[in-house]
C-alpha cells in the first residue's frame, strides 16, 4: 500500500494499492487504535506527548480543547496499551562491556499555534543510551533529580556491570558502589574528556 493524498478523507490521505487490477483503498488509521477516534491526527499525537510527560488531564484537556471524558478515556487506554508492552518485553540497557550515557534535560513545550496561551510546565526527564545500539529509555522525573530517584530509575533500566558514563551531577556519585563501572566528564571543561573520551553526547542528541 502507498500513503496517497485525498481531499475527502478525513486525514486528508488514504492507504492505497498501487497494483492496476487492485485498486483497493483503505483508511491511513486502519489498524491501528487511532482508528475510531474523532479527533485529528495532530491533536492524538499532541495528546501521546502530553500523556508522556505526565501532564494532569486538566491540563491536557486545556492544550487541545477537548472533553475532559475523551482525555480520561484516552490517557487510560495509553496507560494500559503501554503497560501491557512494558511487561511483555522489558528490555535492559547494558551489562558487562556495555556502556551507557546518562543524561537530565528540561522539557517544556507551548501550546501550538497559540502564542499568548499558557506554556506547559518544565519537566525534568532523566535517560540513557547504550553507545553502539539503539536501545535507550527515558524516563520524567519532576523536579525529583536526587541520588535515590536516579538510582531508582537507573537499576530499574541498566544492568550491573556496565559503564556508566555522565556528567558530574551529585546524584551520581553513588553509582560505583552500586555495581556499575562510573566515569564521568566534566562539562565545564570539556563536551568530551581528552583523557578518557568519556561523553554524553548520545544521550544529549536523544
Amino acid at each position: 500500500m502507498e500513503e496517497r493524498e485525498y481531499d475527502r478523507a478525513a486525514d486528508k490521505v488514504t492507504w492505497r494499492c498501487p497494483l492496476r487490477q487492485c485498486r483497493a483503498v483503505t483508511g491511513i488509521r486502519h489498524g491501528s487504535f487511532f482508528e475510531r477516534s474523532h479527533l485529528t491526527l495532530k491533536s492524538l499525537i499532541d495528546l501521546l506527548y502530553y500523556w508522556s510527560i505526565e501532564l494532569p488531564n486538566l491540563e491536557i484537556q486545556y492544550q487541545l480543547e477537548i472533553e475532559n471524558k475523551t482525555v480520561i478515556d484516552w490517557t487510560n487506554m495509553i496507560r494500559e496499551v503501554c503497560s501491557t508492552e512494558l511487561l511483555a518485553n522489558r528490555v535492559w540497557l547494558g551489562g558487562p562491556g556495555s556502556i551507557v550515557a546518562i543524561d537530565e534535560t528540561l522539557v517544556a513545550k507551548r501550546k501550538p499555534g497559540n502564542q499568548q496561551g499558557r506554556p506547559v510546565d518544565p519537566e525534568w526527564v532523566f535517560g540513557g543510551v547504550e553507545l553502539g545500539t539503539d536501545k535507550f529509555f527515558m524516563h520524567v522525573v519532576h523536579n525529583n533529580r536526587d541520588a535515590a530517584t536516579l538510582e531508582r530509575v537507573i537499576q530499574d533500566n541498566i544492568l550491573p556491570g556496565t559503564r556508566i558514563w555522565s556528567d558530574q551531577w551529585a546524584g551520581y556519585r553513588n553509582l560505583g558502589n552500586l555495581g556499575y563501572i562510573h566515569e564521568t566528564v566534566n562539562h565545564s571543561q570539556h563536551f568530551v574528556d581528552p583523557a578518557t573520551g568519556v561523553h554524553t553526547n548520545s544521550i544529549e542528541a536523544r
